[in-house]
């Protein structure tokens, strides 16, 4: 490891720390992080400096799981981890829905395994740190590491492709396993660094179509389909109902925070623009990249006025609140939708995201800018050090030691 690289590190370490222990500002951790190259996705940001993760019920629960695994993984983990009776796994990650349900069902693999499931879960800075001092003092405190999109090709070095290694290894591959199952271009311009896999795509927030069944009913409005038919129908929704206190749809257009760029970005795409070219210079302005812009500024007159203070977290609460009838989102609060706290419960639809007219192609626009701008994406990875259950069991990428 070169000096550069140790002293970028320890500035990585010890800013995380003492933004912990509320030395600075997040603010001064945010700028510091950028000097040393380092960001974070949408969702993320809320979760810095949080100790207690998500609020309410807004997880989904694990009656999906009630069933148990397909019959032949099952047996695969009682006759492959049940070798590894004792070991234990050390997991750290951020309070996302993903992580905090996968602690819920741990019982699946630890049962038949024998194999001891330690899930740590922090603030998001002192995910940043503790991997961060992992892989610098190659410490092997830990099995899995749980890294934000923007992170991953600084944990190049310490990473294996999980795809070789379930090959290298194939008494521990998991039966039926579809590697080819994830979304192409999200592994190519998200999941990789370089051609080389960094993990499992784990917690990929994708926009989705959100709408008030009762409202769109009552006024005889077809569940929209393209970006115009949104529009028609968030105008007339808050045409009849903004007397009722009900708007069409709400927006997380908080000026200045990164919530703005994911609400705008899908504008942007939506229109056949993109955010770069191919050259990796600004395209957002230009005819296609103005056209969104002008619809999602329509949007904003027939939206709450507390949409251009909002983050991803005030849109949730417009839909939680009844608030609004339409929104095209990615939002991890969901589920929260449908919680006994919730005005709305059972009322919200979801349905597949607008369409657009025509995508511009990737031959002529950066799509790994696009890509990363528009979604947050973490991985998990394993480290090599320990005995080689972790990458069969889990199916994540592996550390080099």
């Amino acid at each position: 490891m070169s000096f550069k690289k140790f002293d970028q590190q320890t500035f990585i370490i010890d800013t995380a720390n003492a933004y912990t222990n509320r030395q600075i500002s997040k603010r001064d951790f945010l700028r510091k992080m950028g000097l040393a190259g380092v960001g974070f996705s949408a969702f993320s940001l809320g979760m810095l400096g949080n100790p207690r993760g998500l609020r309410r019920g807004n997880l989904i629960g694990t009656q999906a799981y009630a069933d148990g695994l397909p019959d032949n993984q099952a047996k695969w983990l009682k006759e492959v981890g049940s070798k590894f009776k004792g070991a234990k796994i050390r997991y750290s990650t951020e309070s996302t829905p993903p992580s905090v349900v996968l602690n819920q069902i741990k019982k699946e693999f630890t049962d038949p395994t024998g194999i001891e499931v330690e899930v740590e879960i922090v603030p998001l800075e002192q995910v940043l740190a503790k991997a961060t001092q992992d892989v610098q003092g190659q410490l092997g405190s830990y099995d899995l590491y749980y890294l934000d999109q923007s992170w991953i090709s600084m944990f190049q070095p310490d990473c294996v492709d999980p795809v070789a290694y379930y090959k290298e290894k194939p008494e521990l591959a998991m039966p039926d396993f579809d590697w080819d199952d994830f979304s192409k271009p999200l592994v190519d311009n998200v999941a990789k660094v370089n051609g080389q896999w960094m993990g499992i795509p784990f917690d990929i927030p994708l926009f989705t179509l959100m709408y008030r069944k009762d409202i769109l009913e009552k006024h005889k409005i077809a569940v929209p389909t393209t970006y115009e038919d949104f529009l028609a129908a968030a105008r007339q929704i808050s045409e009849a109902e903004k007397s009722n206190g009900i708007f069409g749809t709400g927006l997380q257009a908080k000026s200045g925070h990164y919530s703005l760029e994911c609400d705008w970005s899908q504008a942007v795409w939506g229109h056949g623009g993109s955010i770069f070219n191919k050259n990796k210079k600004f395209s957002g302005n230009d005819e296609q990249g103005i056209a969104g812009l002008k619809w999602y500024q329509e949007l904003l007159k027939i939206s709450p006025p507390n949409s251009t203070a909002s983050t991803w977290d005030g849109q949730f609460e417009m839909m939680h609140s009844g608030q609004v009838a339409l929104v095209q989102s990615w939002d991890e609060f969901f589920p929260g939708l449908d919680a006994d706290d919730s005005k709305v419960k059972g009322l919200w639809e979801p349905a597949k995201p607008l369409t657009a007219k025509k995508l511009r192609p990737a031959s002529t626009s950066n799509r790994i800018l696009a890509i990363r701008a528009d979604r947050a994406f973490r991985c998990r990875n394993i480290r090599r050090t320990r005995k080689p259950h972790g990458s069969s069991c889990s199916g994540a990428a592996a550390r080099r030691s």
